[in-house]
């Protein structure tokens, strides 16, 4: 059974948070091109009494050359997505030569009604940050991460896993071999991403954002923010990874194939065999993928644990034509209305999205004598909100 035992471990992983490669790949070529400097990363010695080695995830952009000592197999995996920006100096140029208008609009539009209705700030840490705000800012970014996941219902492996990212992310950052991205309302985070840095490319590993401002698609902002640094900074390939999400289908305009690399040596037949047997593992995973299977067994997996999928505050928003007058003996104003009653955030912010308003002019007030229902002033325009969820708090 010697020839069969094989050494398995995620390639991308390694190359990306790591910045690590098996020693059995001699070089790296980037983008079928450029040769990735060797001071660019480090090789390890993978166990020597494996027979067989698969490194799993390799995105065919790095070319590895091998030595003739190994039989190299290559097997299909899945699709990675990734924005090309060889070609292009400037965020608008990219989007002129990818998007249509009416997206490029969408994003302008989000970008500006979130600058409008709050001080809006952002700033990526990359070769500089102290261990406090590493630290203070981490902790706010596993907060928003665990409540995004607990809404939806579905494991994370970044959660899992957070102990390692939180460990290697502070050093890698000061080496400028990951940056983090903040996007601040006054002084809150309201948005992150993870990101790391191999050569040219930069990895968008682990993004997150607050949910109650889902009106202005912050998914859709982190990454315009993003790929503009990126743009300013010479990166060559922005890699978005796998799992073919609509914001990284919208942004990408490449994708490319993640492989499974199976080293052996000449006369080991078992590495044929098992390379055959991976070809048919993941031509079978990837069709159940196609047909759903996958949110079908989650959605059963809810269905008898008694669970929703997505859970989020549900209300009703009446807009007021003949405005109320503050001083209406049936409404009473909240004070510190984002402290006492912070489940109105989602509403307020939709509210704030559509008005085109500013958080600055904004006042709410409790109907006294209606439970869970209350009055949102703006600039020109109010609106009544009934909570219509009963576990509001």
């Amino acid at each position: 059974m010697s020839l069969f035992k094989i050494h398995k471990e995620p390639f991308y992983n390694r190359v990306f948070e790591q910045n690590n490669i098996p020693s059995v790949y001699q070089e790296c070529i980037l983008h079928g091109k450029i040769s990735i400097p060797s001071q660019s990363y480090t090789t390890y010695q993978a166990p020597s009494t494996a027979k067989i080695h698969a490194f799993e995830l390799v995105p065919d952009y790095i070319s590895p050359k091998v030595s003739d000592a190994w039989v190299l197999k290559k097997v299909f995996q899945k699709h990675g997505y990734a924005a090309n920006l060889n070609h292009c100096k400037s965020i608008d140029e990219y989007m002129a030569m990818n998007f249509k208008s009416s997206f490029r609009n969408n994003v302008k539009r989000s970008v500006k009604r979130l600058e409008t209705s709050f001080d809006i700030t952002y700033n990526m840490f990359f070769g500089k940050i102290t261990y406090e705000a590493y630290n203070s800012l981490m902790t706010s970014f596993h907060d928003l991460l665990s409540k995004r996941f607990q809404q939806l219902k579905l494991k994370n492996v970044t959660l899992e896993n957070w102990t390692y990212y939180f460990n290697i992310a502070y050093q890698r950052i000061n080496n400028k071999e990951a940056s983090l991205f903040v996007m601040y309302k006054d002084q809150e985070p309201i948005a992150f991403s993870l990101n790391f840095h191999f050569d040219t490319v930069f990895y968008f590993a682990i993004p997150t954002f607050n949910a109650d401002f889902s009106k202005f698609t912050l998914g859709n902002v982190v990454i315009y923010k993003n790929l503009e640094w990126c743009l300013n900074n010479g990166v060559s390939l922005f890699d978005m990874g796998y799992g073919g999400f609509e914001n990284k289908i919208n942004w990408c305009n490449t994708t490319y194939h993640f492989e499974t690399h199976i080293f052996f040596k000449p006369k080991n037949l078992m590495g044929y065999a098992y390379t055959s047997i991976l070809k048919y593992k993941y031509k079978l995973i990837n069709y159940l993928l196609a047909k759903n299977v996958n949110v079908l067994i989650r959605n059963m997996m809810n269905m008898v644990k008694g669970e929703k999928s997505y859970q989020q505050l549900t209300y009703k928003s009446t807009e007021i034509d003949r405005p109320l007058s503050l001083e209406d003996p049936q409404i009473t104003l909240i004070e510190d209305y984002h402290k006492i009653y912070a489940f109105l955030n989602k509403p307020l912010y939709d509210f704030l999205y559509i008005h085109h308003d500013s958080i600055k002019h904004i006042k709410i007030y409790k109907f006294k004598h209606e439970p869970d229902t209350f009055l949102i002033t703006g600039t020109k325009n109010q609106s009544k909100i009934k909570i219509l969820q009963d576990d509001i708090h």
